[in-house]
């Protein structure tokens, strides 16, 4: 053999090449033997820097140069030898005749497979991404790839080799349901449905399409259409997971008993399944059946230890039992959640805060949840600020007037802005980890009502908006949350129920209502004001209510707003409460004005309003005797002192909140 051949030879010896044809530029051929036992391969320094560089290849453009980028990016390029080889390797790739390529693919397929076999993720991997670079059209490899991508939480690789694996091969139908999953973890929802559709027109009969059609569904809050492909899902294999998948849309739909039933006989089929005992918590839960909530969610955690899902579920429960310090440390497993990973992409870049001192750092607190969370949280901002350094505090544009010169911040970010700016911080917290970060309990829960207040000037601009009131008692009303909270079908309530309050005389009844406003053709009785398309943001809402003499509305931001101003307000829970409002009181730790009005059963808003309508009679009945007996205990001095300042409206108004504030 030349010295020419014996070169090459040793350069495909040293990148672990299996057994290949190499043609030099004059056409002469040569073979290289395979020297290692397909089965017991075992990986070698050579062959390993071989499996590296075609890592990087398999992620890189079609050119050398290309290649040597990737093998940059794959961190090899530090290694000069490795550099070399991998230079040799790709010589030696180009080099193999097109006829044998696939032959050299199949090879390094099948080791793939004894790599997963074996448990070898990493092995595996790179053999696939081996066997792909010799034979860019193996779909099978490619989709075998992606199912192990997937496996590595590679999901963005795992999209690349499962569309390749479609456009070598489209009449797979597996491969598109193995695509819908990555799509769902990506919230590319619309796309996963097209995937699982595409599918079930390859296999009208594939169990995995309608499982996966089934979950993009859910994921897109599509509750009512998940049904169906669950169903099907259940005929063609009558296993765990069709029940689970039952369980989870009849729950969002409301049918509690079916999906009782479902995750039950989930749990018959396989007693050892997490996502069926996490569901049963979640069930328990909201059914209010706390004890047995907790039990399951823990049983879950104890099969699965990182599922997110099952660790919020058990938050929730404790937190509403009250047992905030256990609550807590389950909580911010909600910053784990699939469909709430991008809220909380500061976690992989900047040091979490653990509530410890801070001094001469810089700490982002993030704006992660809804506004009434905010509203609720940002009066620990003044706790946080006393543990150190400075303090920024991420807020949606809403918020920004009603947060200028909050305590405790000593500077405000737009939610939008955040990203460009926040490798500026040295730690980071969501808000939501406050309480935690903090140690709160039932007992150290701040409150120093009122921390938010209302603009001057906006209050001068509203007041005559809302002095046509006169003297008659102003009563703001909210009847429905966000429509795309997970709860809010249980929470919000139709207009109409307020309507029998109409029958009580001597209310002004002004609407909060942002939206909603086909509604307001079914007041009914009811004589109703509506505000809401004439306010801006949060800093025009607390003028307005700075001005009301009493709030009753649903679980929404604004309950959270008045608490907060310590404006009296009536809270109107479901059955099956937000952990904050805890179980059996008529009270709130968090807000000392507010008084909370539960439903008895579920769903059962008519004796909530019954109860409502009965406290506003006994609160105008007794209204009379309170304000003559704060007219005794003050005198009637400041009232006339006042007088010059204020209209006679205004001094009514401050003697009904007083009264109001008495009854409460």
């Amino acid at each position: 053999m030349s010295d020419q051949r014996s070169c090459k030879l040793r350069e495909a010896e040293i990148v672990g090449l299996p057994t290949a044809k190499i043609s030099d530029a004059g056409g002469e051929s040569w073979s290289c033997a395979d020297t290692t036992d397909m089965c017991s391969y075992q990986a070698t320094d050579y062959q390993q820097n071989w499996m590296e560089t075609v890592a990087a290849i398999a992620t890189s453009g079609d050119d050398q140069q290309s290649h040597t980028g990737g093998l940059a990016r794959a961190d090899v390029r530090t290694n000069r030898v490795a550099v070399r080889r991998s230079g040799a390797a790709w010589r030696i790739v180009q080099r193999v005749r097109v006829s044998e390529r696939a032959n050299i693919g199949r090879a390094h397929y099948e080791r793939a497979k004894v790599y997963t076999l074996q448990g070898d993720l990493s092995g595996a991997i790179l053999a696939y991404e081996a066997a792909v670079m010799f034979d860019p059209d193996f779909a099978e490899a490619h989709s075998n790839l992606g199912n192990l991508y997937l496996q590595a939480s590679r999901r963005d690789d795992a999209l690349r080799a499962y569309t390749k694996a479609i456009d070598a091969k489209p009449n797979l139908a597996p491969v598109y349901c193995n695509l819908a999953t990555v799509l769902i973890d990506l919230e590319r929802c619309d796309e996963a449905i097209a995937a699982s559709e595409t599918a079930l027109r390859l296999a009208p009969d594939l169990y995995e399409a309608y499982a996966s059609l089934c979950q993009a569904y859910r994921r897109d809050g599509r509750v009512r259409e998940a049904l169906a492909p669950a169903l099907r899902a259940t005929e063609l294999r009558p296993d765990r997971d069709a029940y689970v998948y039952i369980g989870v849309a009849a729950s969002n739909l409301g049918a509690l008993d079916i999906a009782l039933d479902a995750t039950r006989r989930a749990l018959e089929l396989d007693a050892t399944c997490p996502e069926a005992y996490s569901n049963l918590g979640w069930l328990y839960h909201i059914t209010n059946r706390f004890d047995e909530a907790i039990a399951a969610s823990e049983a879950a955690i104890a099969l699965r230890p990182d599922f997110a899902e099952a660790h919020m579920n058990l938050a929730l429960s404790l937190l509403v039992c009250g047992e905030l310090a256990r609550g807590w440390e389950e909580y911010v497993w909600m910053w784990r959640l699939p469909d709430r990973r991008s809220h909380y992409a500061h976690l992989d870049r900047v040091t979490l805060w653990h509530g410890e001192l801070f001094a001469g750092q810089q700490l982002l607190i993030t704006f992660d949840q809804g506004f009434g969370d905010v509203l609720q949280l940002v009066r620990f901002l003044p706790e946080v600020k006393a543990r150190g350094g400075r303090v920024i505090l991420e807020v949606s544009l809403l918020l920004v007037r009603l947060f200028s010169g909050l305590p405790g911040v000593d500077e405000l970010r737009v939610h939008s802005e955040v990203a460009a700016v926040a490798d500026d911080v040295d730690l980071h917290v969501p808000l939501s980890g406050l309480p935690g970060a903090l140690a709160t309990d039932l007992s150290s829960i701040p409150a120093p009502i009122p921390y938010l207040r209302a603009q001057p000037d906006l209050v001068e601009r509203w007041r005559p908006r809302l002095e046509i009131a006169g003297g008659r008692l102003r009563v703001g009303i909210v009847w429905a949350g966000n429509p795309n909270h997970n709860n809010d079908r249980r929470r919000s309530v139709r207009l109409e129920h307020f309507a029998a309050l109409g029958r009580i005389d001597d209310i002004a009844w002004f609407g909060l209502q942002k939206g909603r406003d086909e509604e307001l053709r079914s007041c009914g009785l009811l004589t109703l004001d509506p505000l809401g398309a004439e306010i801006g943001d949060f800093a025009d809402t607390a003028a307005i209510l700075t001005q009301l003499d009493l709030v009753i509305a649903v679980d929404t931001s604004i309950v959270h707003l008045a608490g907060a101003m310590g404006v009296p307000v009536w809270t109107l829970l479901p059955f099956n409460p937000d952990w904050r409002w805890l179980l059996g009181r008529a009270d709130s730790p968090w807000y000392p004005t507010m008084r909370l009005f539960r439903q008895p059963t579920a769903d059962d808003w008519n004796s909530v309003f019954a109860e409502v309508a009965r406290e506003l009679l006994s609160l105008k009945s007794s209204r009379a005797d309170a304000l003559r007996e704060s007219h005794e205990r003050n005198g009637p001095k400041p009232l006339r002192r006042v007088q010059p300042q204020a209209s006679n409206s205004t001094v009514r108004r401050l003697r009904q909140r007083e009264s109001i504030r008495r009854f409460l």
